[in-house]
């Protein structure tokens, strides 16, 4: 009845119409939970709130990575979104890259920090490569998004199930680099929520 209200795919909520009643006014969500569904009638809005997936855990190691001829701090890895298999939003970025060169991620069962290249091997034990190699863009970041269902995450010998511990890292072509022609970005440890 002259409103309405709409739960966009982020989860966020927004409502407009007539708002005499305050039935386009949303509360802020309580800690640890998201609105599961909503709806409108009359003078009311209704939602149905759950608990948030819950997620796991990122921390980074080996850090600072060690310079590279594109920048003095070398390159620089986040991790962003939830490390849950129920959320499956994280995005990997490494930033301080030369632009437009091929670098990988890889993920392994141990930490470690020997040198290697011109950095810091900071995985070892049972290691996995993420496959295509990706090329950093004009301002020398690469971004991936991760899909923990898809290949190497889900299917390998060495796939990522809850409760799980890996360690990533980016290896990457640094060509003007010397004694060697690559290098590392500093790694993340990442402990996966069901």
């Amino acid at each position: 009845s002259h409103h309405t209200i709409a739960r966009r795919s982020d989860g966020s909520v927004v409502a407009w119409g007539w708002n005499n009643a305050g039935q386009c006014n949303v509360p802020a969500l309580p800690l640890g939970l998201y609105h599961a569904e909503v709806t409108a009638g009359s003078y009311h809005t209704v939602a149905r709130l759950e608990v948030l997936p819950a997620c796991g855990s990122v921390s980074s190691y080996c850090w600072p990575a060690t310079a590279n001829s594109a920048s003095a701090s070398g390159a620089s890895f986040s991790v962003s979104g939830c490390p849950g298999l129920t959320a499956n939003n994280l995005v990997f970025t490494v930033s301080g890259l030369l632009p437009g060169r091929r670098g990988i991620f890889y993920y392994g069962s141990q930490q470690q920090q020997l040198p290697f290249g011109n950095g810091w091997g900071c995985i070892g034990g049972v290691m996995q490569r993420v496959m295509p190699p990706l090329v950093a863009d004009a301002n020398g970041v690469v971004t991936y998004p991760v899909d923990l269902t898809q290949f190497p995450f889900s299917g390998s010998a060495h796939a990522i199930s809850a409760g799980s511990t890996w360690n990533f890292q980016f290896w990457y072509r640094d060509g003007a680099g010397s004694p060697s022609t690559f290098n590392f970005s500093d790694a993340q440890h990442i402990v996966f929520a069901p």
